[in-house]
């Protein structure tokens, strides 16, 4: 190895050495809870649900697209949220981004996730009104209608957990 290439090594290892010692990873702020935001939007048969039709219960509310691959990653987790929560008064709600009806229902019926309830955003209006900055995302709404905890990006049984001892339930995954 000639001289130069070893002395980039060498700095470039010492670099990511003091880049990983000297800095404390720490957990994100916790979020401000606000009112959930209310809606009205059709699952893959059609039927119009409404977020009203979930009153007194805490929620789990997703957005999510087909072609996001964390998204289809972390469909397994919701899927086992449902029903887990099930037993506790806990919905869980993915919505979906910005795509057909037709698009959302070929991937249920391909996938078969039946414990969260799919809903279609064609507009992506509600992920507007959330201010979603990426896909995917979670809030977690407890039951007085309340996101008390949010996380942006692939959901683990970790997070999931963080926000079910949000949402002050004893359940865990």
């Amino acid at each position: 190895m000639n001289i130069k290439l070893k002395f980039y090594v060498v700095m470039f290892a010492l670099v990511a050495f003091a880049g990983c010692t000297e800095h404390e990873m720490k957990a994100p702020p916790k979020m401000k809870p606000f009112k959930a935001i209310p809606f009205t939007l059709q699952d893959v048969s059609g039927k119009k649900i409404s977020f009203d039709d979930y009153a007194g219960k805490s929620v789990i509310l997703n957005f999510w697209a087909t072609w996001c691959a964390p998204c289809v990653k972390e469909m397994p987790l919701l899927d086992k949220l449902g029903r887990v929560g099930k037993r506790v008064g806990l919905e869980v709600i993915v919505v979906n981004y910005k795509e057909t009806l037709d698009t959302v229902r070929k991937f249920t019926e391909k996938n078969d996730y039946g414990s969260p309830t799919v809903l279609v955003d064609e507009s992506g209006k509600l992920a507007d009104q959330y201010q979603v900055m990426g896909l995917p995302a979670t809030f977690f709404i407890n039951s007085e209608g309340m996101a008390v905890y949010s996380y942006l990006g692939e959901l683990t049984n970790e997070i999931a957990n963080n926000g079910l001892r949000a949402l002050k339930l004893d359940e865990r995954i």
